[in-house]
C-alpha cells in the first residue's frame, strides 16, 4: 500500500511540472500565502509567474472557463502540494477564486526523491515485516 501511495504522489508531482499553469501557480505560492479574485485576475497574476513563450503558446489558458477547467483538472496533484481552491460568488454573481496554502503542510510530505532507491527498499521491507 506504501508503494502504491508513493507512485500516486509522484504521478501528481509529475502532472504539476508538465503543466505551464500549474507551475505557475507552485511559483506563486513560493512567495505569497494566498489569492483572491477573479478568474482573469489569476490569470493575469500567474503571467508572471512563468515565461513570456509559454503565455504566448497555445497551450496557456486564455479564458475563465480554461482557469477553472486547470483548477479542476490539477485539483487533487494541487491538494499534494497543501494548494487549495474555492469557487464562490459574490452578490454581483461574479466568481471569485480563492487559492490558499495549508499553514501545516510541510514541503517534507511530498518530498518522494529525498531517499535513494536502496534506501526506499529496505524501509519497504522493513514496514512489509513489522
Amino acid at each position: 500500500m506504501f508503494a502504491y501511495r508513493h507512485n500516486v504522489q509522484s504521478s501528481y508531482v509529475d502532472s504539476l511540472e508538465t503543466s505551464t499553469f500549474t507551475s505557475a501557480i507552485v511559483k506563486m505560492f513560493e512567495s505569497e500565502p494566498n489569492f483572491t479574485g477573479t478568474e482573469l485576475n489569476l490569470l493575469k497574476q500567474l503571467e508572471t509567474y512563468t515565461n513570456d513563450k509559454a503565455v504566448r503558446s497555445r497551450k496557456w489558458v486564455t479564458t475563465a472557463k480554461g482557469v477553472m477547467v486547470q483548477l479542476y483538472r490539477h485539483q487533487e496533484a494541487l491538494e499534494v502540494k497543501g494548494i487549495y481552491f474555492e469557487r464562490t460568488r459574490d452578490r454581483t454573481n461574479k466568481t471569485i477564486v480563492t487559492l490558499t496554502k495549508d499553514k501545516e503542510f510541510t514541503e517534507e510530505e511530498v518530498d518522494l526523491n529525498s531517499q535513494t532507491d536502496d534506501e526506499w527498499i529496505s524501509e519497504y521491507k522493513f514496514t512489509e515485516v513489522s
